[in-house]
């Protein structure tokens, strides 16, 4: 996301951030780029979930996003709203903030 700073009635980009919604690759060691930076119709295989034992990590998992699973964007809110996905033959729904935590080797 980026911030506006109001000076004088202009906008301008704060400095160091990228564009809204994420759509920006942030590539990572290993080749992998967060879920929520891939563009609508993009994908790729689950190569990390971040938070070590965290609630929302477990319920990623139990909802089929786990390490090795093929995942494609099928469509991104504006403004930085959630991020549809398909993942072992279901629609899913995140939070922006959910997707960064899961890193995928893009490729498909």
């Amino acid at each position: 996301m980026f911030t506006l700073l109001f000076t004088n009635k202009t906008m301008k980009r704060a400095p160091g951030k990228g564009p809204a919604g994420g759509s920006q690759h942030r590539p990572v060691p290993g080749g992998c780029v967060p879920l929520d930076s891939l563009p609508g119709g993009g994908g790729g295989t689950v190569r990390s979930i971040g938070g070590a034992s965290t609630p929302l990590r477990q319920r990623l998992m139990e909802l089929g996003i786990t390490i090795g699973s093929e995942i494609r964007v099928v469509r991104k809110a504006p403004f930085g709203g959630p991020i549809e996905i398909a993942v072992r033959g279901y629609r899913l729904s995140l939070r922006m903030a959910e997707a960064e935590m899961v890193m995928i080797h893009a490729g498909k």
